[in-house]
């Protein structure tokens, strides 16, 4: 059970991620072909290789009892990202 909760707040997390680039760019009013979206997915993306090894090394090591930096990072930049979605959507 405890494995599945992981699993399940790990899909969460990654799909608020990627509804965040949608509404950033309908928010902001940034054409989809802007360089600055292309930077961002390209650092979500390399962010996420590290966020994905420490989540899995947290949930299955019995020796781990902490989450790593990229992934408290990933945790707070997204939660920025929604709070400027949240800010700015109040139009």
């Amino acid at each position: 059970m405890n494995n599945f909760r992981g699993v399940v707040s790990f899909v969460v997390f990654v799909l608020m991620i990627d509804c965040n680039n949608f509404f950033l760019k309908f928010v902001l009013w940034v054409p989809p072909e802007h360089k600055l979206l292309m930077f961002r997915v390209a650092m979500w993306g390399l962010c996420s290789l590290a966020t994905s090894k420490e989540w899995f090394e947290y949930g299955q090591n019995d020796y781990c009892h902490r989450l790593g930096p990229f992934a408290w990072m990933t945790v707070f930049t997204c939660g920025i990202e929604f709070m400027i979605v949240w800010k700015m959507s109040k139009g």
